[in-house]
């Protein structure tokens, strides 16, 4: 008599957790992607927005301040773009502070029901503790609207969105749910790609900074659901401890701002920015040095010891700003760092400050005068 021996297992956990490291590698390299556009397209609407300020200087006449104010605001609203790429790219942190997730949702309920048509009702439930987590409180607003957004939009105009907080004992649980038509299985492998959307007016970034912002606080986001059958997104967020109470410090009074002369060396490689930046601080009195790389400024540094102020950018050719300042060796030289990045990972010292491309003139020349002030 024959006999057949063998054995089985369920592969299916197994190809979940492939399909989903798969996903981890594509939106890690979309991110890197995405962070170089954003930071590239920063330093183009540094250089836009610099010269804007420049004409704006000059008393243009009623129409012509008209027009230079629309730019502006387009400088703004393509900024923001930036920000939501570099926050998918995992490049803006925020600001990350301990809160009640379940508490910041709830008074979050108001805003969202004037976000929604009068078909749409929404439910918030949170747990009756505490639901900490480390986390900015704009990041939160983020994801919760970007994603009560979404579902609003997929239902059009009639339904139901159910917000869920839950919290355990090492990790606290978001879901957003809704009863519309569901995500096409085609399209829930992609739904936290950049620029990837199923709706005509989106701009496919929304679901892409939810994943960025809770990729970086060390969570997860799922997509799940089926046609006809609503979607549900979760959210899983490691729990904080509770935060201690802070003793309120009362600043140090400031005294009046440094002087607006000196020397200062500028240190940008973008040429049309580095022009501009050269316009904009000799109009404020400064004798400028500029150079192009790390090296060329070390040249420069050589032949010149009395230096006021290094104004230089982050990502440098061939090195970086935080490298020219180590080569220096001038630790009391006060050094204000720019970039289309975020800060992070930057660890500014004493003496050191950071401004976030693109900027105002009046931004770079408040910079100045408090990271001069505070360094005596």
């Amino acid at each position: 008599m024959l006999g057949v021996a063998g054995t089985s297992m369920d592969i299916t956990r197994a190809q979940e957790l492939a399909e989903q490291l798969e996903r981890a590698k594509r939106l890690e390299a979309l991110g890197r992607l995405a962070g170089g556009i954003a930071h590239d397209f920063n330093n183009l609407l540094s250089s836009t927005l610099t010269s804007v300020d420049l004409l704006l200087m000059k008393g243009p006449d009623a129409e012509s301040q008209a027009l230079l104010n629309t730019v502006v605001n387009s400088i703004d609203r393509a900024s923001r773009l930036t920000g939501q790429l570099l926050q998918f790219a995992r490049r803006q942190p925020g600001q990350p502070r301990v809160l009640d997730l379940g508490a910041a949702t709830q008074d979050l309920q108001e805003l969202l029901t004037r976000l929604l048509p009068d078909g749409v009702t929404l439910s918030v439930h949170r747990p009756e503790g505490a639901s900490w987590v480390k986390l900015d409180p704009g990041h939160i607003e983020q994801i919760v609207i970007n994603l009560v957004v979404n579902a609003r939009d997929a239902m059009e105009g009639a339904g139901e969105i159910r917000i869920h907080v839950e919290a355990t004992y090492d990790s606290v649980v978001m879901r957003v749910i809704d009863n519309g038509p569901g995500i096409p299985p085609h399209a829930l492998p992609r739904v936290f790609d950049p620029f990837f959307t199923t709706r005509v007016d989106g701009t496919g970034l929304g679901l892409a900074t939810c994943y960025g912002i809770v990729d970086q606080a060390g969570g997860t986001i799922t997509a799940g659901g089926a046609p006809g059958k609503g979607a549900v997104f979760t959210i899983t967020l490691p729990a904080a401890s509770p935060p201690t109470e802070e003793v309120f410090q009362a600043p140090p009074a400031r005294a009046e701002p440094a002087g607006r002369v000196g020397t200062v060396l500028l240190v940008e490689d973008e040429a049309p920015l580095r022009d501009l930046l050269d316009i904009v601080l000799t109009r404020r009195g400064y004798t400028v040095l500029v150079a192009r790389s790390g090296d060329e400024a070390l040249t420069i540094a050589t032949r010149t010891r009395d230096l006021q102020l290094l104004v230089t950018d982050v990502s440098l050719p061939g090195g970086s700003g935080p490298d020219l300042v180590a080569a220096l060796r001038r630790p009391s030289l006060p050094v204000l760092f720019i970039s289309g990045f975020s800060q992070d990972p930057l660890a500014l010292r004493d003496r050191q400050a950071f401004l976030h491309k693109p900027f105002r003139i009046n931004d770079l020349y408040r910079a100045i005068d408090e990271l001069l002030n505070a360094s005596g």
